[in-house]
């Protein structure tokens, strides 16, 4: 299992202060519930910057990106440790600061070059 790299102290504080929705970090919860039974960690604000940079040089942007979503964040991770995987259940759309239509393209050249196999 793998979560965002670690929230801003003050704004996580902050956000549930006010008991918003987004952007509360529940990664501390999911691990002391399933870090016996599973590889548990974060990934790092580097790693969400790499990617968002990559996926910056495919095309122009919609929006100004925040960050790339959890499940292009969970391929690219997935692909640092295995030749291929499988995924399943990605709809390409959402918060509309991810980069959606960069993250289709990124994910249809890893299908083409036989890195990621979309299951139906």
């Amino acid at each position: 299992m793998i979560t965002d790299p670690n929230p801003h102290p003050l704004l996580h504080c902050f956000f549930k202060l006010i008991h918003r929705k987004g952007k509360i970090d529940y990664a501390n919860q999911l691990f002391k519930m399933y870090g016996l039974h599973c590889k548990c960690e974060r990934l790092s604000a580097q790693f969400r910057q790499s990617l968002l940079a990559h996926l910056l040089t495919l095309g122009p942007v919609i929006h100004r990106p925040y960050c790339p979503s959890s499940g292009t964040l969970a391929i690219a991770f997935y692909l640092s440790q295995f030749d291929k995987i499988h995924i399943a259940g990605f709809a390409f759309r959402g918060w509309k600061r991810h980069p959606w239509h960069l993250e289709k393209r990124y994910v249809d050249g890893l299908i083409a070059a036989n890195k990621v196999v979309l299951l139906d």
